[in-house]
């Protein structure tokens, strides 16, 4: 005898359950599709690009530069600021307001990130200096510039510092640095001998799993569940309410995604190119790393930001910043005061 449940997986009412799932994935999808398309345009208006969209050759970067050596504020180098992978030029609101008080400052967005315009494709970190190069030329800013770099930005950073060295003044370097694929932390050419840091067991593979989520984004932002999520994670809390709308805006689209896709898929070249560059001989350097979550990752990145201070340069500084997480280190007001302490060191340092 079957059974009054066997009886229905096997009859109409399975395919009617299939079906109803179905229209209702379908109309979930179409939804999420619309609200993503009305609010894109809602942002469009409402959160235009901080500065200027510069040609560099096929598409524009967005690049935002405030401060000048005749606005009687600003002297010395221009400092540059680089973001870490998937954070647009909004997220350095604490930070540039402090900086413009002694110099030029000047944020943007890489390919496709925030408020820039998608290229034939995603550069290496070399095709992005060069990128950064023409849109800083563009701008009419000219060097020596002081390179800030945070996270996977400190090697973009490095990058340009090594394949345009006459052109930079200094370097601050904010959590910089990614172990290659054996998990090991190397400054590279600068310190030929040094064994590098090996991060904790385990790491590499949490790593991986992260990156491997990077894929879906991009539909993901499609069907509008990014944008919720920014929304509601508090991801951008600790902006200044002024840039937190705009942040979240220029982080919701789809082309955004697919640029942070490639950026991470390219991580690893991004490290290796830094690390076949040299150093920057007895311009000042400061790195700065985070103090939490008290870890042994944490303490790996802070052995490594003390190795890459000595390594890139004679004058080089390493300190900690206590309360910090990757994160604050930029985003933070309090801890944003701390980099720009650090960049205004670097500024007069090499005037």
């Amino acid at each position: 005898m079957v059974s009054r449940g066997a009886a229905w997986t096997r009859g109409p009412g399975l395919r009617w359950f299939v079906r109803g799932a179905a229209v209702l994935a379908v109309c979930l999808a179409t939804s999420g599709a619309l609200y993503q398309a009305v609010a894109a345009v809602r942002d469009r208006r409402l959160h235009p690009p901080l500065g200027r969209l510069v040609d560099v050759g096929g598409h524009r970067l967005h690049l935002h530069a405030t401060g000048s050596a005749g606005d009687g504020g600003a002297r010395g180098s221009a400092v540059v600021l680089e973001s870490g992978v998937g954070v647009t030029s909004a997220g350095w609101a604490w930070v540039r307001p402090e900086i413009e008080r002694f110099a030029q400052v000047v944020s943007y967005d890489r390919s496709g990130i925030g408020w820039s315009e998608e290229g034939a494709r995603t550069p290496d970190a070399c095709g992005a200096a060069e990128q950064l190069r023409a849109a800083l030329a563009g701008a009419g800013v000219t060097g020596p510039y002081v390179l800030v770099g945070h996270s996977l930005g400190g090697e973009y950073a490095r990058v340009f510092a090594g394949l345009y060295p006459e052109e930079v003044a200094g370097m601050v370097l904010l959590d910089a640095g990614a172990p290659d694929r054996d998990g090991v932390m190397r400054v590279g050419a600068a310190a030929p001998s040094s064994p590098g840091v090996p991060v904790p067991e385990g790491t590499m593979e949490q790593v991986e799993r992260a990156f491997r989520l990077f894929r879906y984004a991009p539909l993901a932002a499609r069907f509008g569940a990014i944008r919720i999520a920014l929304a509601f994670s508090g991801a951008t809390d600790q902006l200044p309410p002024s840039a937190q709308a705009a942040a979240r805006a220029s982080m919701s689209s789809p082309r955004h995604w697919r640029a942070v896709r490639a950026e991470v898929a390219g991580s690893w070249e991004a490290a290796t190119q830094a690390r076949s560059v040299g150093g920057l001989g007895g311009k000042p350097v400061v790195v700065l790393n985070r103090a939490v979550p008290e870890s042994g990752v944490t303490r790996a990145i802070q052995a490594f930001g003390a190795e890459l201070a000595a390594s890139l340069s004679s004058d080089g500084k390493h300190r900690v910043v206590e309360g910090a997480d990757h994160f604050s280190l930029v985003a933070n007001r309090e801890h944003a005061l701390a980099v720009a302490e650090a960049v205004r060191e670097v500024v007069e340092g090499a005037g």
